[in-house]
Formats: structure tokens, C-alpha cells, sequence
């Protein structure tokens, strides 16, 4: 074990070396804290460094408020043109179902104008089905006529005339039907 005398010792050299540690410490941070301007050095120099970095300053903080202005404008700015694109769509949308309508129903005016005009003369295939018509029956009497036995008597061949005619009369409606 260390006597009272050796502890105290130890204690005693510990002392000064702490007390020069503290004292630099405390000059080192006295001394960074002062700006000292020699004679040598040039005031104008540091004011134009010292406004150097106030303007570096400044426009660092300027550049940032422009630039979350900025941000903030394009957003609004894209709300406004989303906005304006949504109510340009519905616009639209209504004018074309608009024209779109109008069209439909100046078309539908105009066929409906055709259809009024519309004259169909079928004079000419009546005329032509007449005579088909004719032609067959000429030909069914001609063909009955030669299967019929020759009679002396007048009467009877106009009795069948007057039989072909009726025939005649029902045979257009019901070609012109089928």
C-alpha cells in the first residue's frame, strides 16, 4: 500500500498538468471567438468577404423561396389546368352531342323529303306482267281447246270463254301475290 506522503505526491504533479490543459483550452477558444484585425490586414477586404457571405446568404435563402414558391405555383397551376381541362371535355361533349342531334335530324328531314318526293311508275312492269299474263292464258285456252272434241254449237264455247275470263280475272292477283 501507497503511504499518505506518495498518494499526495501524485496529486500534487496531476495538479499543474491539469491547470495547463484548462489554460489552453480556454486561449484556444477565447482566441477562435475573436476576430482580430491586424494593421497589416485590410478593412476592406473583410467587409467585402463579410458581404460575400451575407450575399451567398441571401440568395441561398432567395433561391429557396423561389423554389418552394415555385412548387406551390405548379401545383395550383395544374389544379387550375385540370380544372379547365375536365369543364373544356364537358364543353366539348355537349357540342358534339349537340351537332351530333342536329345532324341526325337534318338527315332525318331529308329522307323524309325523298320519301315524300318518292314516286314509284310501275306502269311499264304492270303492262309487261299483263301481257305475260295474256300470253298464258292465250296459250292455256289454245291447249284446252285442242283436248276439247269439235262441237257444232256456238253456245258452249262462249260459256267457256266467259269460265277462261273469270280465270283470267283471279289469275294477276294471284301471280302478282306470289
Amino acid at each position: 500500500m501507497e503511504s499518505r506522503y506518495e498518494k499526495f505526491k501524485k496529486k500534487k504533479t496531476s495538479r499543474p498538468i491539469r491547470v495547463l490543459v484548462a489554460a489552453l483550452f480556454l486561449t484556444f477558444a477565447i482566441g477562435g471567438s475573436f476576430s482580430i484585425a491586424f494593421a497589416d490586414l485590410d478593412i476592406d477586404s473583410t467587409i467585402l468577404s463579410w458581404f460575400d457571405r451575407q450575399g451567398t446568404k441571401s440568395i441561398e435563402t432567395i433561391e429557396t423561396a423561389i423554389s418552394s414558391e415555385k412548387e406551390i405555383q405548379l401545383q395550383r397551376l395544374r389544379e387550375a389546368l385540370q380544372t379547365e381541362m375536365t369543364n373544356a371535355e364537358q364543353q366539348l361533349n355537349t357540342f358534339t352531342e349537340a351537332e351530333k342531334a342536329a345532324r341526325v335530324k337534318s338527315l332525318q328531314d331529308y329522307a323524309d323529303q325523298l320519301i315524300a318526293n318518292l314516286q314509284v311508275d310501275n306502269t311499264e312492269e304492270k303492262q309487261q306482267i299483263a301481257s305475260q299474263l295474256d300470253a298464258i292464258l292465250t296459250a292455256a285456252k289454245n291447249e284446252m281447246n285442242s283436248l276439247q272434241p269439235t262441237q257444232s254449237t256456238e253456245p258452249p264455247a262462249e260459256e267457256e270463254e266467259e269460265e277462261v275470263d273469270s280465270s283470267s280475272e283471279e289469275a294477276p292477283s294471284t301471280e302478282i301475290n306470289k
